[in-house]
């Protein structure tokens, strides 16, 4: 897979500008490294979207990427939380949501506001395990929407058991796609990524990324890759580079003691594999 030289004449606002919505107590590490990704991935200005009870935590180890806040009160998200991250979103080209978002009870809504933009959307996470109602995943234009399970997950969206998952996971995952108009990127070895009947059977990765933190990786790479590409190449790209990043560190140092920060080290590597010649 390919990616294109950059151009001279260019400036941040070239290569997008990508939200990543999440992040709870306890937690900040899922949002921060999906932002760190976004940005190794070539995102030109990346935001963190996060609650204000991690705001302090993040802006220390932010340097990067942009801290932006939702206000709490008594540690959950305010009323006020969804207009302002709609406001936030205004400006944005491509958004990410559920990197450690956690449990609050205005994560639903938080994703109803992202989905009714007409940016291209990336749903993880807690912000999979927030949706028990498909209809919602239903927008205007197709297949403009990526989610990224793994199979509990999945199995949570869909009422299918894990084993079913595993034993059948393409017709599955093109019954999930067609029915939600959404692009499947089913997690795991030899990862998925599914776009109604067109499948895509990636090659890349090792067990070492069987690690916290790695598939907040993924969604920060994908987040970037969104930006001025198709939806289903871009996560195709996405998966592989992830699995390329984390051949590299396996490489170096190991499968064992690999963990997700690792990946983020060696995606520029990945990355100028795969660029145009």
């Amino acid at each position: 897979m390919e990616i294109k030289k950059r151009q001279k004449d260019t400036n941040k606002s070239d290569y997008g500008r990508i939200a990543l919505v999440g992040g709870s107590a306890g937690m900040a590490g899922s949002i921060y490294m999906a932002s760190l990704s976004a940005l190794r991935a070539g995102g030109g200005l990346v935001y963190s979207i996060i609650p204000e009870t991690i705001g302090l935590i993040m802006q220390i180890k932010s340097l990067e990427n942009i801290v932006k806040v939702l206000p709490c009160e008594n540690d959950k998200l305010t009323e006020s939380a969804v207009t302002i991250l709609e406001d936030y979103l205004d400006k944005m080209d491509v958004v990410v949501i559920g990197p450690g978002m956690g449990k609050d009870e205005k994560n639903i809504d938080l994703i109803r506001a992202v989905l009714k933009t007409d940016k291209p959307v990336l749903i993880d996470a807690d912000g999979l395990n927030s949706i028990h109602d498909l209809k919602l995943l239903k927008r205007e234009l197709a297949y403009k929407t990526v989610l990224t399970p793994h199979p509990l997950e999945f199995s949570r969206l869909t009422g299918y058991s894990v084993r079913e998952i595993k034993e059948n996971p393409q017709e599955i995952g093109k019954e999930f796609s067609k029915q939600t108009g959404t692009i499947l990127v089913l997690k795991g070895n030899k990862t998925l990524v599914i776009k109604a009947d067109e499948v895509y059977i990636n090659n890349t990765g090792n067990p070492g990324m069987a690690t916290a933190g790695t598939g907040d990786c993924l969604s920060g790479i994908i987040g970037a890759f969104l930006y001025k590409r198709d939806t289903y190449q871009a996560a195709k790209l996405g998966v592989y580079v992830h699995g390329l990043a984390g051949d590299l560190a396996a490489k170096d140092k190991g499968e064992d003691g690999m963990i997700a920060s690792d990946l983020i080290d060696y995606l520029p590597y990945a990355i100028k594999e795969c660029k145009e010649k």
